[in-house]
């Protein structure tokens, strides 16, 4: 199972506990508030969004992490969903400990 294949099963089981928030409005307001504790974008991410959300990741110290096109998606079950952001817990601590 490569890295990405582990990262959505994470990413699933977070977003059917209700720990993950979609969209560039709530990823932002997550990551200004300080309470993002990792942020998940599509590859295929518009630029202008992909710039504002790697702007505020970087000024608050929040890691980003790329992923296919369509599979953040599938992972949430969100169709169309192209950001996601996860709060400290524990799959969010999985997720960052895959990702190094």
């Amino acid at each position: 199972m490569d890295k990405e294949e582990r990262i959505a099963g994470c990413l699933g089981l977070a977003a059917r506990a209700r720990q993950v928030s979609s969209g560039e409005f709530a990823v932002l307001e997550l990551i200004r508030k300080g309470r993002a504790s990792i942020v998940l974008a599509d590859e295929e991410l518009g630029v202008n969004t992909r710039k504002k959300i790697e702007n505020a990741c970087k000024a608050h110290g929040v890691p980003l992490c790329r992923m296919s096109a369509g599979r953040l998606a599938r992972a949430i079950g969100g169709d169309g969903k192209k950001v996601a952001a996860m709060a400290a817990s524990g799959l969010a601590d999985k997720i960052k400990e895959i990702i190094t």
